[in-house]
């Protein structure tokens, strides 16, 4: 986790600037009329959830992109989602708190596993189920709050979104006015970056109302108010060159797709735009290389 350290405003800055970029080139479309939409819920199913070992599963919203636990052990747990030659292992609290995990990987066959801890870092496979999934949508999962981008229709990050974004025109201007107010409020947490531990969830309000954080807590609340309009959004963590962990977001505009970390600028060519790292003294061919930023788990 301390791979974090040093990004600073990465996450938020590198987006925002290019989203501001846009204004330079006139023949570029700012993309859809935007439209502020309602907070899509993802919430369990008490009627409809099934009786696992150590709790509750509640898989009747697989088609808007996600399952929902409530579990209860005295021990650690995890809950892996896996497809294909892909696994996603989530830590889920003991205490039978509603956790929502994302079905990040689209449509197809998808298992899901509950392990519980038998102390010293063992665990032991308790449930396992096979599901089939076909999604309302390919966004579901990336328009709903889930484990790692926590809001529900009163946060104060949602009230905050709308706020930011009510007369805006378009979902670029809706994105650019989020992103701006992210780096001019909240600063990076050089403390917290040395001392957070494996498993630390972020809280979007928590960054918000403290004003600081790590860049996993700017990605999650930028994330959390992107979709909390109605934008798709999408939490990635990876690392930049090869040993800082690092997290980040991409966004989805209609009539140009999923937005990483940089925009069209001049009608001609896609270009990174990472200010902490121009600031910092790097080139402009290190800025563009994309060798340096490596995915690892999109959320």
């Amino acid at each position: 986790m301390k791979g974090f350290r040093g990004t600073g405003r990465i996450v938020v800055a590198l987006v925002l600037f290019a989203v501001l970029f846009v204004s330079c080139g006139s023949s570029m479309p700012d993309g859809k009329v935007f439209e502020i939409q309602e907070v899509k819920e993802a919430t369990l199913d008490t009627e409809n959830a099934e009786e696992v070992p150590i709790g509750k599963m509640d898989i009747s919203s697989v088609n808007r992109g996600y399952v929902s636990l409530s579990l209860s052990h005295d021990g650690r747990i995890k809950f892996q989602v896996l497809k294909d030659t892909t696994t996603y292992t989530y830590d889920i609290p003991g205490d039978e708190t509603e956790t929502v995990v994302p079905l990040n990987m689209g449509d197809g066959t998808y298992l899901l596993r509950v392990l519980k801890g038998l102390g010293e870092d063992r665990f032991a496979l308790c449930y396992s189920k096979e599901i089939e999934v076909v999604m309302d949508s390919e966004f579901e999962p990336f328009l709903r709050p889930s484990q790692y981008v926590y809001f529900t229709e009163d946060s104060e990050c949602v009230k905050k979104a709308r706020e930011l974004t009510k007369n805006v025109k378009t979902d670029l201007d809706a994105v650019a006015k989020i992103y701006k107010y992210l780096t001019e409020h909240i600063k990076y947490d050089y403390e917290k970056a040395e001392t957070v531990k494996s498993g630390y969830l972020p809280f979007p309000d928590d960054t918000l109302l403290t004003e600081k954080g790590i860049c996993f807590d700017y990605a999650s609340l930028a994330c959390a108010m992107i979709r909390s309009i109605g934008i798709p959004c999408k939490l990635i963590t990876g690392y930049l060159t090869e040993d800082r962990y690092h997290a980040w977001n991409t966004f989805y505009i209609e009539g140009k797709g999923w937005i990483t970390v940089g925009i069209k600028t001049d009608g001609m060519k896609w270009e990174r735009i990472d200010i902490t790292r121009a600031a910092s003294g790097a080139t402009p061919d290190r800025l563009k290389d994309d060798s340096e930023y490596t995915t690892r788990y999109t959320y």
